[in-house]
C-alpha cells in the first residue's frame, strides 16, 4: 500500500471512528488487517485492537453511558491526588502516598471496614 497523503489519513480516522462508536469492529479490524499487511509497523499498532476487542466496544459504552473519554480519569487524579497530597506543606514518600491513596478509595467506596477486617484476619 502507498503512503497516505494527510487528507487521506484524516478522512480514514473519520471513519474507523464512526465505525467504531457504532460497535462495527469486527468489519473494521479486517480492513484494516488488509491494508496493513505491506506494513509490520501499522500491523503491529493493529495488534492492539485485536488483543483488547472487548475494551473496544464503544457502542456499548456510549449506550450505556460510560464515558469513553480520558477527561473523566484526568479530572480524579488532579482532584485527588493534586489537591490531596500536594498541599502547601506537604511531603510524601512515594510509598506513603500510594498506601493514602489506597486507604482513602477504601473509606470513598464504602469498603473501610471491610478492609480492615481482612487485615486483621491475615
Amino acid at each position: 500500500m502507498s503512503k497516505l497523503t494527510r487528507k487521506q489519513k484524516n478522512r480514514l480516522f473519520k471513519h474507523a471512528r464512526k465505525q467504531l462508536k457504532r460497535g462495527r469492529l469486527d468489519g473494521l479490524l479486517e480492513t484494516f488487517e488488509r491494508k496493513t499487511m505491506s506494513s509490520p509497523k501499522a500491523h503491529k499498532k493493529l495488534q492492539y485492537f485485536v488483543d483488547h476487542k472487548e475494551r473496544c466496544r464503544y457502542d456499548v459504552f456510549i449506550a450505556k453511558k460510560i464515558p469513553i473519554g480520558s477527561g473523566a480519569i484526568e479530572s480524579a487524579i488532579r482532584r485527588v491526588v493534586n489537591l490531596r497530597l500536594k498541599g502547601a506543606g506537604m511531603f510524601w514518600l512515594e510509598a506513603n502516598a500510594e498506601a493514602f491513596l489506597h486507604l482513602r478509595c477504601q473509606l470513598k467506596v464504602g469498603r473501610w471496614n471491610d478492609y480492615f477486617a481482612s487485615r486483621l484476619n491475615l
